[in-house]
């Protein structure tokens, strides 16, 4: 009967061992330390806000951007002058119930639109207090408000790189938001008063009127 001889397997000593994964440690350490500071770190942007929200140029046209937050937003157009007008309005009306939100849409249809005020008989006084009613949608604020917006604005146009253009929008995204939670109770109420006398203006035939044309 043959002997199979088998040499001994030499065991890799404990000191090499432990050796050989410092080093490979090591090595894992310092390429992920220059991944961060020469490559990585370049394209990662920590949000602190929806991405959809924060400052994006407008499609109607040069010199125009839309910021939001939520469901407060603002029109930014920058005037021949270099002046930054600002238009503040709540892009979502979540503090109206469905039938006052439709009265201040129809509101705004009719006041616009003469084929529609020509089909629902609008009087001449009838116009004139639902133009005052569309007109009273616009949010007046104060100085210091649009200061604020064109502030948190020229930081976001003046900032280079994605992390520095997403820092940028979270400072716009705050600026709104504190605006919207100053400025709600009292865009609730006028909305609310609006949505009534624009309700009693029109009388239930044209009403009814204004609803079949939808259908």
């Amino acid at each position: 009967m043959a002997v199979i001889q088998t040499r001994p397997i030499r065991q890799m000593p404990a000191w090499l061992s432990i050796g050989v994964i410092v080093a490979c440690l090591t090595l894992a350490a310092g390429v992920a330390w220059w991944y961060w500071h020469r490559g990585w770190a370049d394209n990662i942007v920590l949000l602190d806000h929806n991405p959809n929200d924060g400052v994006h140029p407008a499609k109607a046209g040069k010199d125009q951007w839309d910021a939001s937050a939520g469901p407060a937003g603002a029109k930014i157009v920058r005037a021949r002058n270099g002046n930054l007008d600002v238009n503040f309005y709540f892009n979502r009306m979540e503090f109206l119930s469905a039938e006052q939100i439709k009265a201040l849409s129809a509101v705004k249809q009719i006041a616009a639109d003469r084929l529609v005020q020509q089909e629902l008989r609008i009087t001449p006084a009838q116009l004139e207090v639902l133009t005052d009613i569309r007109a009273g949608s616009k949010i007046q604020l104060d100085e210091a408000e649009t200061q604020r917006i064109r502030e948190a604005f020229l930081v976001w146009d003046r900032a280079s790189g994605a992390a520095a253009k997403s820092a940028a929008d979270g400072g716009m995204v705050r600026t709104l938001d504190a605006i919207a939670s100053a400025r709600l109770q009292a865009t609730k109420a006028s909305a609310v008063q609006r949505a009534e006398v624009a309700r009693k203006t029109l009388t239930d035939e044209q009403w009814k009127q204004y609803d079949a044309m939808g259908k």
